[in-house]
């Protein structure tokens, strides 16, 4: 789901043949959101997308409201305030500490049973275009490094449990309701 009508047919590309996936085109801090209720949704995944949405707090109380009993809200989203630069403020993005994010999945209704900070190598390539060089788009050159670092950073990071990432990982369950 996403509100972003290009994302969502992105979405739908990247799904197909997977029956158990279903793309919508929604806002999940609007009220239509809420008619998933009537379906239950086993997940609500934030890929990126909670760092951006203005009423944060909102949206995860209608990912919870929608899910079944049991159910989960995966987020992945931008983390450690003082990473915070010039792509940020671009890309109209806050970046959580882990225990704010933690507290805001509590507030839904949902018990966190992982959360964590991921990707040191990324915070600081992050620190490095954001923050030093204080660029106002992410380079090419940036996007083909990640992609050849990543096996590195996920060694990196089982390895340090690292103190600073890039982002943050989170997954609430569904409790009561």
């Amino acid at each position: 789901m996403d509100r972003d009508g290009a994302c969502v047919e992105a979405a739908r590309v990247r799904s197909a043949g997977r029956p158990e996936v279903e793309v919508r085109e929604l806002d999940v801090t609007e009220p239509p959101f809420l008619e998933l209720a009537d379906e239950r949704a086993s997940t609500v995944v934030f890929m990126g997308s909670l760092d951006k949405i203005a009423d944060d707090r909102r949206a995860l109380r209608n990912a919870a409201d929608v899910l079944t009993p049991s159910g989960s809200v995966v987020v992945f989203a931008a983390a450690t305030p003082w990473l915070s630069g010039t792509l940020d403020r671009i890309y109209g993005q806050r970046r959580y500490r882990v225990e704010e994010l933690v507290d805001r999945l509590s507030s839904a209704g949902l018990r966190v049973v992982s959360a964590r900070r991921v990707n040191l190598l990324g915070a600081l390539g992050w620190l490095w275009d954001s923050r030093i060089r204080r660029r106002t788009a992410v380079p090419p050159l940036a996007y083909r490094l990640r992609d050849w670092t990543v096996p590195a950073a996920r060694i990196l990071d089982a390895m340090t449990g690292p103190p600073v990432g890039r982002s943050v990982l989170a997954v609430g369950m569904k409790v009561g309701r």
